[in-house]
C-alpha cells in the first residue's frame, strides 16, 4: 500500500512539474510572440508615419523647386534682356538697363545657391523613398526620371537683335523656360507623388484590416 502511495505521489508530482513547465513555456512563448507582434506593429506604424512625412516633404520640395527654377531662368532672361537694351542704347554706364542687368545677374547667382541646396534635399528625400517604400520597377523609373532632367538652353542670341525683336525674345524665352520647368522638373516629381499616394492608400487599407 505504501509503495502504491509513493508511486501515486510521484506521478502527481511529475504531472504537476510537467504542467508547470508547459504552462511556463506557453506563457513565455505567448509573451514573446505578443512582444514580437507589438514590435512589428509598431515598426509598421513607424514606417508608415515616416512614409507620410517623406511624402509631405516631397510635396513641399516640389513647389519650392519649381519656383526656384522659374525664378532662376527668368532672372537670366531679364539680365540678358537689359544688357542687350543697354548695348543698343550705346553702353552708357549711367543707364538703368545697365544697373538692371547687373541686378538680375546677381539674383540669378543667388538662385543657383538655393537650387543647389533644394536639389540636395530632394535627392536625400528620393533616397529615403527608395528605402521606405517597396522597391518596384515603376518606382525606379519615376526616380530616374527626376534625376535625368534637361538643362535649359537659350538658343537665340539677344545681343544681335533690335528693340522689337528683343521684346519678342524676352516673352518667348520666359514662356519656353516656364514650359521646360513644368515638363522637366515639376511633372516628374508630380508623377512620383501620385505613385506614392497610391502606395500610402494601400498601406492605410492594410492597417485597417
Amino acid at each position: 500500500m505504501s509503495f502504491d502511495l509513493f508511486n501515486s505521489k510521484g506521478v502527481k508530482l511529475e504531472v504537476i512539474l510537467i504542467t508547470v513547465i508547459v504552462t511556463f513555456t506557453l506563457t513565455t512563448l505567448g509573451s514573446y510572440f505578443s512582444y514580437r507582434w507589438n514590435i512589428n506593429a509598431q515598426k509598421e506604424i513607424s514606417d508608415y508615419q515616416q512614409q507620410q512625412i517623406i511624402f509631405s516633404k516631397l510635396m513641399g520640395k516640389k513647389i519650392l523647386i519649381k519656383q526656384l527654377y522659374v525664378s532662376r531662368f527668368e532672372a537670366l532672361v531679364y539680365s540678358d534682356y537689359h544688357e542687350a537694351k543697354w548695348k543698343i542704347e550705346g553702353n552708357k554706364k549711367e543707364s538703368i538697363n545697365f544697373q538692371e542687368a547687373k541686378r538680375w545677374m546677381h539674383k540669378s547667382e543667388d538662385f543657383v545657391i538655393e537650387i543647389t541646396k533644394a536639389n540636395q534635399d530632394l535627392f536625400e528625400l528620393l533616397g529615403l523613398v527608395m528605402t521606405l517604400f517597396p522597391s518596384t520597377p515603376e518606382l525606379e523609373r519615376l526616380i530616374n526620371q527626376i534625376y535625368n532632367y534637361k538643362v535649359p538652353k537659350i538658343n537665340a542670341d539677344p545681343f544681335k537683335m533690335d528693340m522689337n525683336e528683343l521684346e519678342k525674345w524676352k516673352i518667348n524665352s520666359i514662356r519656353g523656360l516656364q514650359l521646360l520647368v513644368e515638363n522637366e522638373y515639376d511633372k516628374p516629381i508630380h508623377e512620383l507623388l501620385n505613385y506614392l499616394s497610391k502606395q500610402l492608400e494601400k498601406e492605410t487599407l492594410l492597417m485597417r484590416k
